[in-house]
This record gives structure tokens, C-alpha cells and sequence, in this order.
């Protein structure tokens, strides 16, 4: 599983900030090892700070930043974050390739964050890494971080298997 790790937390994007946080994550940008990759599964390091509530999935967004490519098979319930920042995994269905500019990332839950209650996005300020970017979608629009790089990994999916059924090879020669 490629990962792109900061390491340290000098910045940091969340839910609930600001209490129009709609989405934070990672612009994957052209030069990312990630770009052709079909997804299998995202991992982003969350941390709680004060009590959030709520469920949140991923997702995979087109670099339109509008189209949803994938919505995560699994969810998570925010009130079981804890206080240090942990990897959580969401898996993804079927088969999706993950772009250039695809903006990969959570979305806030309905109700549950605000200024108290976040839902943070390890960010490293700065950055780490110069193939991707921090973003956020807040109500008054999208924000990209240049120079700020974000904890996260990828897992591709399982090529397809050669192990299934085959035919026998074609007749050397045919007779007429």
C-alpha cells in the first residue's frame, strides 16, 4: 500500500472547523504515483478534538471537484476517534482509476462538528510531499493548499486473476 506520511503536524485541516468545513483531504496532483491506480482503498490519519459526532465516508471526487467517482463501501463513526492521530481504512467497491486532480477525501456529516467538536486531517505545513496538495470545501467554495501535503495511502485493487478458465491451444495445422 503506497502511503505519502508527514511527518509532523504543523497544520492541520478538520471537520467542523470554522463550522463550514464540507470536505478536507488531498488533490492528487499529475506527478502522484497514485494518478492510473484503480482503487481498492483509502487510508487518512484522523484525530478527535473535543467530542464530534456524526458518520463520515470517503470519497473519490473527478478534479471537476463535483463528480463523485466512488463513495467509500464503509463508514466512520466519529465519536469513536480518539485524541492521537490514527490511520483509518475505507475500502472501496468495484473498479475506479483514480486521475489527475482527483481530490480524494471525507465528507462532513449533516451535524455533529463544529469549532469544538472537530474531525481532523493530519497536515504537514511545510510541505512534504510536492505531488499533492491539501484541500477543503467549505460552503463559500474549494481551497487548495499549495505547500501543504497531507497524510494519506492508497491501495490498488487486485489485478485480474490468470489462474481462471482456459481453453486449449489452437490446432497446429487444419485439414481440408
Amino acid at each position: 500500500m503506497p502511503c505519502q506520511t508527514v511527518t509532523n503536524d504543523a497544520g492541520w485541516l478538520a471537520l467542523g472547523q470554522s463550522n463550514d468545513r464540507l470536505f478536507v483531504g488531498v488533490k492528487i496532483l499529475s506527478s502522484n504515483a497514485a494518478v492510473g491506480a484503480t482503487l481498492s482503498s483509502l487510508t487518512f490519519t484522523l484525530k478527535a478534538v473535543g467530542s464530534p459526532t456524526g458518520t463520515v465516508s470517503a470519497v473519490l471526487l473527478a478534479s471537476d471537484q463535483t463528480t463523485v467517482k466512488a463513495t467509500s463501501t464503509n463508514t466512520l463513526d466519529l465519536s469513536t476517534l480518539t485524541s492521537d492521530y490514527i490511520d483509518y481504512v475505507f475500502s472501496f467497491g468495484g473498479s475506479v482509476t483514480i486521475s489527475a486532480n482527483d481530490n480524494a477525501g471525507i465528507n462532513n456529516p449533516a451535524s455533529g462538528t463544529d469549532n469544538s467538536n472537530q474531525c481532523r486531517f493530519k497536515v504537514c505545513d511545510p510541505s512534504e510531499y510536492s505531488d499533492q496538495d491539501a484541500t477543503e470545501k467549505r460552503t463559500s467554495g474549494w481551497t487548495t493548499y499549495s505547500g501543504r501535503s497531507t497524510s494519506w495511502c492508497y491501495n490498488e485493487a487486485s489485478p485480474p486473476s490468470s489462474s481462471g478458465t482456459r481453453l486449449p491451444p489452437p490446432p497446429a495445422f487444419v485439414r481440408i
